[in-house]
């Protein structure tokens, strides 16, 4: 019986350093993570630094666009954004980002699903009937070009489906 009840005090020793090593990790881990948080911006700017690519990061800006990059690869990007984002902002928003860039174009839609086939537009091999049946030049509601050689900093904005009504916002 004196064995049992030692036996019992060892368990019951181990259970308790067992709670109090997980309670203090818990403790460790709620103030590491604040600490972590807290350095997340410097971070980002490290990986940004390292890859030379911009990566979305959380804005304190009440006038910043939001928007979703769908592809980016050399001077072309293409971005989804909400249909009732303004454009104008946007264009200001794009130029601050290309502002280290001499060449730069960004296709905006307002259907991620459509930017995903940005392509389309670009097919040279694609009939005037497959054209018409395809409706990713209706969600296109901007581009936006950058050329410092040419001078040419602005946004396209198509006020209509048909892009016939055009606004150019230059910056």
């Amino acid at each position: 019986m004196i064995l049992q009840n030692n036996g019992q005090k060892k368990k019951n020793s181990v259970m308790l350093i067992i709670t109090a090593t997980v309670t203090a990790f818990v403790l460790n881990i709620g103030l590491v993570g604040c600490s972590v948080v807290e350095k997340k911006p410097s971070i980002i700017s490290d990986i940004e630094k390292k890859f030379g690519k911009r990566v979305d990061k959380p804005s304190n800006d009440s006038d910043r666009v939001g928007y979703k990059t769908v592809e980016e690869s050399g001077t072309l990007k293409v971005i989804s954004i909400a249909p009732d984002e303004d454009l104008k902002d946007l264009g200001k928003q794009l130029a601050k980002e290309a502002n280290d860039k001499s060449l730069m174009e960004v296709y905006v839609y307002d259907s991620e699903n459509e930017a995903r086939n940005y392509r389309l537009l670009l097919d040279p091999n694609m009939s005037p009937d497959d054209a018409a049946y395809e409706d990713n030049w209706d969600h296109l509601i901007a581009i936006y070009k950058k050329n410092t050689n040419a001078g040419e900093n602005y946004i396209e904005i198509y006020n209509d489906v048909s892009h016939e009504d055009i606004e150019v916002v230059k910056f």
